[in-house]
């Protein structure tokens, strides 16, 4: 009875945050622009060097296994990093509001 009591009152909670900060929300909106803009041209830096990759990669007679590896090589690292940064942030934070 008590929990279905809390969970009423953030759902109310909820709704007035989210009422009081719609106009900031169309205000955001309305004075950034497009981002779809800005990732395409991402995407097209991205994928300049990728069009000449395979060209030099030929030319220096390295075999096509190893851009792969490289490439494998740093997201599993940087993912690993990220997993054990993340875990971190969650002990610390569950330590924190620990009651």
């Amino acid at each position: 009875m008590i929990a279905k009591i809390i969970l009423a009152l953030l759902n109310i909670i909820g709704r007035i945050v989210a009422i009081i900060l719609s106009p900031i929300d169309l205000l955001v909106s309305s004075l950034l622009p497009d981002l779809s803009s800005i990732l395409v041209s991402i995407q097209t830096f991205l994928a300049m060097p990728g069009r000449f990759m395979s060209w030099i990669f030929s030319l220096l007679h390295v075999p096509n296994v190893v851009p792969t590896l490289i490439i494998s090589y740093f997201v599993f690292k940087y993912a690993v990093v990220g997993a054990v940064a993340g875990t971190k942030l969650v002990i610390t934070l569950y330590r924190r509001f620990k009651m």
